[in-house]
Formats: structure tokens, C-alpha cells, sequence
């Protein structure tokens, strides 16, 4: 519980902050600062600056795709900032990053503590993966059919029905947007090596496509080489003519983290920063549910005062499903003036004094029972052999599966057969939540029992 309780806050700070970082990508990438585009030549750019300034001795491309260049002018001032690849004018100084910016980085990064931040927020990436790929095999068992909008839309819990279906969609995005930030923590935390190597294949150089281009730095003398570095790696050359000297090839690490931080902060593709805001506004959303429900979940584990009271309902429900009709159930008697204490099969503790016992039992996978169930054998034998005790169990599954309402079955034979206690209607099945089978159920036992059938039914 408390490491999910922190898996939680972690995954809270990281999507907040990832809004933040992701609303002020958006803002840079949509800003009037020319860009380089992919279909730019290298050399007519290199020839721009040579011919336009008397010296130039830089020209970078930030992770923005804008161009910033350290030039001599004719009066011989050196000029920094941002340039219009097209034309070689100057455009304006460099615009820095703000404080503000940099602390929230940081904090979305590693918590503001360091290396051990880092480590604890890879463990949150790997432990959301899984919950993420979890919950896809989840989905497939729990949705045999196609989902209706309409479903969703009447739902009175439609914070569940969202939680799974749009969880489901936007899972390839999410994955996607953990495996980058996973790659980015192994490059942090030094575990895998980055280190380039020096190689003796000379890898192809593109003169025509800037797409790669990251840096140039020109020479000092003429006739000395420029040195340029790509995203695949460094070279040293001469233009004129043209000849390749050494090459050093970036490792295959090295390349991918790049990738991977294009990929995870989307700078220099507006399409990208604002579609990661969605994405952080939908963590946000699915981690507040996810929380939701599991409080919703372990809703009836109690501690109970010693007396008894004399009508118990007891769940087992992996999805919360059946739980929410044991707690509708509950209400139902609630409004006939019949109090009754409600929890998990696995929060069951006997005491005498139960008169009667109501079981809502979910079926899970093949024939099992739900997490929260799987101490049945133990807890129901715990009630003593042939007591007054009446019992009822309405069991939930599929008739999908070979071993429809199994576990209903299993719970239904321990009661009566090993434990010699009173049915008070023989059990019931509910087939892929089907409220007709669940009114037929109540129908059933408020005729023995002799209450009301209520006018409006309330179905989870």
C-alpha cells in the first residue's frame, strides 16, 4: 500500500510537472525564430556565412531546430545569437532559459534530490509500464465484446468505464513516452555506456541535408579542417576539396538517447509537445482514478467491534463490479430497515451472533477467486459446522469461460455440504453482469424473506 501510495505521488509530480515542461515546449516551438529545415544544404549555409562575414566561427543547431551562430562582423565585433538559415542575417541574442524552468526540470527529473531522485523516479517508469501493460491484459479478459460509447455514457461510474477504455487508447502513446524516459534515466545514471568510438569507416556524409546537421565549428587558418558533428557522429574535413579526414562514430546508445530525448520532450515538432501535454493531462487523470478505485476496493476491508451483527454481506470482486452490487445490495436492505455490516471474503472474521450471511462472488480468470477473495477456504471454515446460520451466494462470471461462476459454486458447496448451513435460495449466477439476472435473483430472496421488491433498482 505505501508503495503504491508513492508510486502514485511520483507519477502526480511527473505529469504536473510534464505539463508545465510540455505547455512551454509548445510555446518555443511556435516561436518566430526561423528554422532549420531538413532540406537546407549544408554547404550553401557554410558558403552563406563565409561570404557574408569577415570571420565565422561557430554554427550550432539547438534542439528547437534554431540556429545559432558566433560571427565576426565588418567592424569587428563578434556577433552571437540566433541566425535565418535562408539569408545568413542576424536575428536576435539568444533568448535563455528561465530559472523557473530549470527548477521544475529538475524536479520533474529526479525530485530536486539528486541521483537518488533519478533512481526513484526510473523505478516509478518501470513500475507504470507494467501497471500500464497489466492493465491492457486486464481489458482483453474483462471485455470479451466491443464497448458501447452509450455504456459508457449511462454509466453511473463513468470514471471506471474511462479509466479502461481511454487507458486502452492511449496506451502505444504512453509506452512510448515511458520507454524514452526510461533510455534518458540509463544516460543519467551512467548505465549504459555512451562512449563513441573512433572508426575506420568513413560514414557517408549528406552535404545536401541538414537534418542531421548538430554543429560545426570552422577553422582558424584556411586550408585548416572545419569539425562537424552529426547525430551519427564526428568528422573532421575539408571542403575544398572536398575529403573526409577522420570519422568517429557516435555509439548506438548515444544515438537512440538522442532519439529518445527528441521523442520525450518533442522539441522542434509542435505536433509532438502539444500531443505529450495530452498525454500528461491523461496520466494525471488515469493516476486519480486509479487511485479512486483502489480506495473504492478496499472500501469494506474493517476492523470490526467484537459483537457480531447478525447480517453480513461479504464480496470478492477483482474488478469492483460485484462489490458495487453488494454495496447497492446493502442499501437495498438499508431502506427496508435491515442493517447489515458489508466486506471482503478476506476481511471476514467469524464472531456468533451471524444470522444470516449474504456471498457475492465474482470469478476470476479460470474458475479462481478475485485478490481479494483468495482466502475464502480459510475464513468461511472459520464458522463452526451446523450452526442456525442461512446463507445465500449469487455468483458473477462469463459463460464465455468453460468454468462459468466457479467460484460461486465452490463458496455455495463449502457452506452447505462442509459447514451444514441453511440455504435460504439456491444459488444464482450472474452472466457477464446481465441486471436481469441479478432482479430474478432479488426477486428470489425477497419472496422467501419476504420483503418488498423495490420499485427502482439500483445497478452499479
Amino acid at each position: 500500500m505505501i508503495l503504491g501510495i508513492t508510486v502514485a505521488i511520483n507519477l502526480l509530480l511527473a505529469s504536473l510537472t510534464g505539463c508545465v515542461l510540455g505547455v512551454y515546449t509548445s510555446s518555443q516551438n511556435i516561436v518566430d525564430i526561423p528554422k532549420v529545415e531538413s532540406d537546407h544544404s549544408f554547404e550553401i549555409l557554410i558558403s552563406l556565412f563565409e561570404a557574408k562575414y569577415p570571420a565565422v566561427y561557430e554554427i550550432r543547431k539547438d534542439e528547437y531546430r534554431r540556429l545559432y551562430a558566433s560571427v565576426e562582423n565588418e567592424k569587428g565585433d563578434v556577433v552571437k545569437g540566433y541566425f535565418d538559415p535562408s539569408s545568413a542575417d542576424y536575428f536576435g541574442p539568444i533568448r535563455k532559459e528561465p530559472q523557473w524552468i530549470k527548477w521544475i526540470t529538475t524536479l520533474h527529473r529526479s525530485l530536486l534530490v539528486g541521483a537518488a531522485g533519478r533512481y526513484i523516479m526510473l523505478f516509478t517508469t518501470l513500475l507504470t509500464i507494467f501497471l500500464t501493460l497489466f492493465g491492457v491484459v486486464l481489458w482483453v479478459n474483462k471485455y470479451s465484446s466491443t464497448v458501447s460509447i452509450k455504456r459508457i455514457w449511462r454509466s453511473e461510474k463513468k470514471y471506471k468505464e474511462l479509466h479502461s477504455h481511454g487507458g486502452l487508447l492511449a496506451t502505444p502513446a504512453i509506452i512510448l513516452l515511458l520507454l524514452s524516459a526510461m533510455f534518458l534515466s540509463f544516460k543519467s545514471l551512467q548505465i549504459i555506456d555512451f562512449a563513441s568510438s573512433t572508426s575506420s569507416a568513413v560514414e557517408e556524409l549528406k552535404m545536401e541535408d541538414l537534418g542531421q546537421f548538430k554543429q560545426v565549428i570552422f577553422p582558424f587558418f584556411p586550408g585548416e579542417p572545419y569539425e562537424l558533428e552529426t547525430s551519427l557522429g564526428s568528422y573532421t574535413l575539408i571542403l575544398e576539396p572536398f575529403e573526409i579526414l577522420t570519422y568517429t562514430a557516435n555509439s548506438n546508445a548515444r544515438i537512440w538517447h538522442a532519439k529518445s530525448m527528441f521523442i520525450h520532450t518533442g522539441r522542434g515538432n509542435i505536433g509532438l509537445s502539444f500531443g505529450w501535454i495530452g498525454i500528461a493531462l491523461l496520466l494525471l487523470y488515469f493516476t486519480y482514478t486509479g487511485i479512486r478505485m483502489s480506495a473504492w476496493r478496499f472500501k469494506g476491508i474493517k476492523i470490526f467491534s467484537p459483537k457480531a451483527h447478525p447480517i453480513r454481506i461479504l464480496y470478492a470482486s477483482e474488478s469492483g463490479k460485484t462489490m458495487a452490487v453488494a454495496y447497492s445490495f446493502q442499501k437495498q436492505l438499508k431502506k427496508q430497515g435491515i442493517k447489515s455490516r458489508i466486506s471482503s471474503i478476506n476481511g471476514f472474521k467469524y464472531k456468533e451472533g451471524i444470522e444470516q450471511l449474504f456471498v457475492f462472488a465474482a470469478t476470476y480468470g479460470d474458475g479462481e477467486a478475485p485478490s481479494n477473495g483468495s482466502k475464502w477456504k480459510s475464513t468461511l471454515n472459520s464458522i463452526p459446522k451446523n450452526t442456525s446460520i442461512q446463507f445465500s451466494v449469487l455468483g458473477f462470471g462469463s459463460m464465455f469461460y468453460p468454468k462459468y461462476c466457479k467460484f460461486g459454486e465452490d463458496i455455495d458447496e463449502l457452506l452447505k455440504k462442509k459447514l451444514g448451513l441453511t440455504r435460504i435460495i439456491p444459488l444464482h449466477k450472474v452472466n457477464q453482469q446481465n441486471v436481469v439476472d441479478y432482479k430474478e435473483y432479488l426477486l428470489s430472496l425477497f419472496q422467501k424473506l419476504k420483503l418488498s421488491m423495490p420499485e427502482k433498482l439500483e445497478w452499479p
